[in-house]
């Protein structure tokens, strides 16, 4: 694969990380995919790993997205099948201040739990939710429009991130997934 710098390049391969154009435009649309899409011409998302738009619930509190089957990672993990799990560890790496994200506290901060989660006082966001491996919830404390439109979750935070793989990666001063 040949990326063309020319935007003044991007900040890093890794996407919990990428919050610029050109992040999004040189390898996030080339190399990745998340819960939804933009086509071409269109302003409004599209599902890619969601199989519909989120069906909206609880008076616009509560998400609910199926994920498609057997879509695979690429290498190193390419025999493993994307798991709605991997949804749940990709927002809340997100908030995580060694992976430095500049837009998850804008979009996603209304998840049930987020303030809990970054301060330490719980392991994950309990307003995140994976029934099964198919299905991703989202409970929030308010109606919050950019996410029952779905706009927030075709950002790079949805790209799926498996914990168990990624985690190691994600201790320390400064996350090093993307190298």
């Amino acid at each position: 694969l040949k990326v063309l710098d020319t935007a003044g390049g991007i900040d890093s391969l890794d996407p919990g990380y990428w919050y610029y154009q050109s992040d999004y435009q040189e390898v996030g649309n080339t190399t990745q995919r998340q819960l939804y899409g933009w086509k071409p011409d269109s302003t409004s998302p599209t599902p890619d790993i969601a199989t519909a738009l989120p069906k909206v619930s609880n008076g616009g509190k509560t998400l609910t997205i199926t994920i498609k089957d057997n879509i695979k990672y690429s290498a190193p993990l390419q025999t493993r099948t994307v798991k709605s799990a991997d949804f749940k560890y990709s927002i809340e790496r997100c908030f995580l201040p060694q992976v430095g994200n500049g837009y998850a506290n804008i979009y996603y901060n209304d998840i049930k739990g987020v303030d809990a989660y970054k301060s330490g006082k719980a392991k994950d966001v309990s307003g995140l939710e994976t029934p099964d491996d198919t299905t991703l919830v989202i409970n929030t404390t308010k109606p919050v429009g950019v996410l029952t439109s779905a706009g927030a979750l075709g950002m790079p935070c949805t790209v799926p991130v498996p914990k168990d793989y990624a985690e190691k990666y994600d201790k320390g001063k400064q996350s090093t997934y993307g190298q």
